[in-house]
């Protein structure tokens, strides 16, 4: 119901990357997420629905949460290797 909030938000070349980055902002801004794991799990669903996607989007998403949420970079790389033991856990199967 928000799109349009979040389509108005986009910037940058790359339209995968601008659109998670677009998400990213309204979701921090309008929707009180704290943690790349919220994110990615209740805000986007692609832990679970494209996780393969991810891969890519992971550092730059970790980077701009660091700007919008005014982590550090001990905070940004906590939450960095949050998302990929999220990953392996639903990927590998030990």
């Amino acid at each position: 119901s928000q799109a349009l909030k979040i389509l108005a938000r986009l910037n940058g070349e790359d339209r995968e990357l601008a659109l998670v980055i677009a998400e990213l902002d309204f979701a921090v801004r309008s929707e009180s997420v704290h943690t790349l794991l919220d994110f990615f799990i209740r805000r986007t669903g692609k832990l679970f629905f494209d996780p393969l996607s991810i891969q890519n989007l992971l550092e730059p998403v970790a980077t701009a949460a660091t700007t919008l949420l005014n982590w550090d970079e001990m905070r940004k790389e906590q939450e960095i290797q949050s998302v990929k033991q999220a990953l392996k856990e639903i990927t590998q199967f030990d």
